[in-house]
């Protein structure tokens, strides 16, 4: 195995990597910082109509001139994050965001169609609906790019 070894005998500099390497022990404050990036990140990515890539917009959205995912915001609004020791994670609790994200197809559980209140035609029964992927849960390289500097302030700081 090839190898570098490094001795720092400068007291300052070895002062300086143990604060830095104490620091990466626990980021919890970094990644607090990185949370509320993402957090921003993704509002943008509903106001824009998805990022990076636009998503397809909802029938809804189509004939009322509103915006896909935003009829209500409540979405938007569940999307929260949480801390672990070296790690963060985005999400909600909110039922159909699963299906909104991934894409699917909705299914009768019972009966044999869905009832539907399509706007501008009214109700119709359908046997099945699918709904494209429309994610929202994605981060940006331009996020990446400011946890890097995030991380790299808190280290040195």
């Amino acid at each position: 195995m090839l190898g570098i070894r490094w001795l720092v005998k400068d007291a300052e500099a070895q002062a300086t990597l143990k604060k830095a390497t104490k620091k990466m022990e626990n980021p919890e404050g970094a990644l607090r910082q990185m949370g509320g990036v993402g957090l921003r990140s993704i509002a943008k990515t509903f106001a824009a109509g998805g990022r990076p890539q636009k998503w397809k917009p909802s029938i809804r959205a189509s004939k009322t001139g509103g915006k896909t995912l935003l009829k209500t915001a409540r979405l938007l609004r569940s999307i929260t994050f949480s801390v672990g020791t070296r790690m963060i994670t985005w999400g909600t609790s909110v039922k159909y965001a699963r299906i909104q994200h991934l894409g699917g197809v909705i299914k009768p559980k019972s009966g044999k169609a869905l009832k539907i209140n399509i706007p501008g035609v009214g109700w119709r029964s359908l046997k099945q609906v699918k709904i494209p992927a429309r994610e929202f849960l994605v981060l940006q390289d331009e996020d990446i790019r400011i946890f890097n500097r995030i991380l790299a302030e808190d280290v040195t700081s």
